[in-house]
């Protein structure tokens, strides 16, 4: 993952092979012997994939299937594998499910094991999220919780009890107040903003200076306004961000313009925002791939088989994009181990999602910082799930080209300031 940078005859030489330089093109990879020296790189990433896989990260609580609002772009709700299941799981079940995980950490080496309760909207099942953290805390257990919610329900005793157990907490808004309401709608109540509400609901955790992340999904609709969205960013003084790329729950033949716009917008903002300390955890992390050469392996923990989700009744998928599905169970988790369920056969089928294994992938240019998108978007959009996600492949080219110009001009300025 070494950067060189050269003039066009230079480029021009390296390409002829007439480069005097080739020293430093051998060391950096840039030249070859042969194609073995390839295959050979090639076999060292997949084994160091391998060691990795099936270990069990992530889990994620779907402690509930239902949902207070209907927001229009929801993938779970517009996929085209819903089966409308809405139900919430018994405080049995997640304690049967935190027993299994702390069982599995006993036997099983976990760098940041971590919990995250998931929907539906989480926290309509509040009392179960409340004993599972209570449970496992007291179990003296090094695992780190996290809340993904619309932030619609929370109230005193939730920012309290988010407080001292340490919870990283992501609640969902997509900008200011028309622009948000446009796609974010209550189920029973339309008419009302949810908008407003969420933002009272914000300054519970700024009174009590508690920290949270804001969760913001790249629509059509934020495209259109993207001035708007990060001028309401930098004056709502959101310091912790996390972009949301756009996921078709259904066939769409207009993915690439959209991603395209995806893809400049993060960029525009990332550019806008950093300066006043306000990064965004999607860009970050091409950024840390990049500059730390290390190779993204995977974009989610389910490539590679190193999260499962844990649905209501106890039934266990990989990707939590599948919760109101039957497709990709592995198992119960109330008559299995956790051992027994991540080796499931089919969970070869995640594994096999990975880049390194998918020749177009090979011969792409942000190979390195990539980590293949959303398979679950791979199924909904071009058939298969271990196919490309074309759409992120966007994405990760633009994201690459703007890095390298980046690197370029850093590098350009240091050379100035030296005065060479």
């Amino acid at each position: 993952m070494d950067v060189l940078f050269v003039d066009s005859e230079e480029y021009e030489k390296i390409l002829s092979l007439t480069s005097s330089n080739t020293t430093e093109l051998y060391n950096a990879g840039i030249y070859i012997d042969d194609s073995k020296q390839d295959d050979d790189a090639l076999k060292i990433l997949i084994e160091e994939f391998k060691n990795n896989n099936r270990k069990i990260e992530v889990i994620y609580f779907i402690v509930s299937t239902g949902c207070n609002l209907k927001c229009k772009y929801c993938f779970e709700e517009n996929s085209k594998f819903n089966n409308h299941y809405e139900k919430n799981m018994s405080i049995e079940t997640a304690l049967i499910v935190a027993n299994r995980y702390l069982e599995y950490l006993d036997n099983e080496e976990i760098e940041s094991p971590q919990i995250v309760f998931y929907g539906g909207e989480p926290l309509i099942n509040w009392r179960v999220v409340k004993k599972v953290i209570e449970y496992i805390s007291s179990q003296n257990a090094n695992i780190k919780f996290s809340i993904v919610t619309n932030g619609t329900l929370i109230n005193d005793e939730i920012v309290n009890f988010i407080s001292n157990y340490n919870i990283d907490v992501g609640i969902s808004v997509d900008g200011p107040k028309l622009i948000n309401d446009k796609n974010r709608i209550f189920r029973k109540s339309p008419e009302n903003s949810v908008y407003e509400d969420v933002i009272k609901k914000l300054e519970l955790f700024n009174k009590k200076d508690i920290p949270y992340n804001l969760s913001i999904t790249i629509s059509e609709n934020l495209i259109d306004k993207k001035d708007e969205v990060i001028s309401w960013i930098k004056k709502s003084n959101f310091h912790n961000i996390f972009y949301n790329l756009y996921h078709y729950g259904g066939k769409c033949t207009d993915w690439e313009n959209l991603y395209t716009n995806i893809s400049e917008y993060l960029i525009d903002s990332y550019e806008k925002l950093s300066q006043f300390g306000i990064i965004d955890g999607r860009i970050v992390r091409k950024i840390d791939s990049l500059l730390n050469q290390k190779f993204k392996f995977a974009d989610c923990a389910a490539i590679g088989a190193n999260q499962i989700t844990i649905k209501p009744n106890g039934d266990v998928t990989i990707c939590h994009g599948y919760v109101k599905t039957d497709r990709y169970i592995l198992g119960n988790i109330t008559t299995q181990s956790l051992f027994d369920l991540i080796n499931h056969p089919s969970s070869d089928d995640w594994i096999k999602c990975c880049t390194l294994y998918k020749e177009q992938c090979l011969n792409c240019e942000a190979l390195y910082i990539c980590g293949g998108g959303c398979s679950m978007q791979s199924e909904t959009l071009f058939d298969e799930l271990k196919n490309v996600d074309r759409a992120f492949c966007i994405h990760s080219k633009k994201s690459l080209i703007w890095l390298l110009k980046k690197l370029y001009l850093a590098s350009m300025e240091q050379i100035l300031t030296k005065g060479e």
